[in-house]
């Protein structure tokens, strides 16, 4: 016997000697929750991080109007605010009627997304 068979045979007493050691009952599902909730959590944030972005590029871009190309918000839309009257006849109800259903529809889409996407994601399915 050389010495690589002689410390492969040793190797292999001692891990058969050795005591198997038992996972606890709810290791998985620990395990798992934990993968959920640090996924969720990332969720959360790019939402934050998306929905900061979004208010900085508003504020950003009014403050660029108003400062270096001189509008004036008052102005501008002062007038379309006194002529509320004149908008809604002109066509903005029959839009947001269209709007409402669009919403509608993009809410339940998510919904329904979101529904069979977790359900794949469960181990005991």
């Amino acid at each position: 016997m050389n010495k690589e068979e002689m410390k492969d045979k040793a190797l292999h007493e001692i891990f058969r000697q050795m005591e198997k050691s038992v996972l606890p009952e709810d290791f998985n599902d620990r395990i798992m929750k934990r993968v959920y909730r640090e996924q969720r959590r990332k969720e959360w944030r790019n939402v934050v991080l998306v929905a900061f972005t979004s208010v900085l590029l508003l504020l950003g871009a009014a403050y660029i109007f108003v400062h270096y190309f001189s509008f004036n918000f008052h102005t501008v839309f002062g007038t379309l605010l006194e002529k509320t009257g004149e908008i809604i006849s002109s066509g903005l109800v029959f839009y947001g009627f269209i709007l409402l259903p669009v919403l509608l529809l993009c809410w339940m889409d998510y919904r329904m997304r979101r529904h069979f996407h977790l359900r794949n994601l469960r181990p005991d399915k």
